[in-house]
């Protein structure tokens, strides 16, 4: 990188604010991720992202729904893939009521639309 082109910013994914490095921290057996921000080299502000490995004790609260609950280390396409993928494997196990999974499936009716909205939009817009 020459000496003129400004570095990538970063973008904090908890305060939108740019950060200057990632720190990790271990506590335990479990490491955690923060954002640092700082000012002429004196550490101003960070930002938790959350652990590295995900959430241990959280995550077996929704082990049912075949979710493993991640922190803002993870980009938000892997977290919602991730998710997505986890509830869809999961259904079938789930004893749930007719109405209820007639409704999921309305629910998942309209995420399909909003996101093929939503695609056809960012076409438009790349093209």
């Amino acid at each position: 990188m020459g000496a003129n082109e400004e570095k990538e910013k970063r973008i904090c994914p908890r305060c939108k604010g740019t950060y200057n490095w990632l720190n990790d921290r271990e506590i335990g057996n479990q490491k955690y991720r923060y954002a640092i921000h700082s000012n002429k080299g004196k550490v101003v502000k960070q930002c938790y992202l959350g652990p590295i490995q995900g959430y241990i004790e959280v995550t077996g609260l929704h082990e049912s729904l075949g979710m493993d609950l991640k922190g803002l280390v993870a980009s938000d396409e892997e977290r919602i893939r991730d998710y997505l993928d986890g509830i869809i494997s999961s259904i079938s196990d789930l004893k749930l009521d007719k109405e209820i999974l007639i409704s999921l499936a309305d629910r998942f009716k309209r995420m399909g639309e909003e996101l093929e909205n939503y695609a056809a939009k960012c076409a438009s817009v790349s093209a």
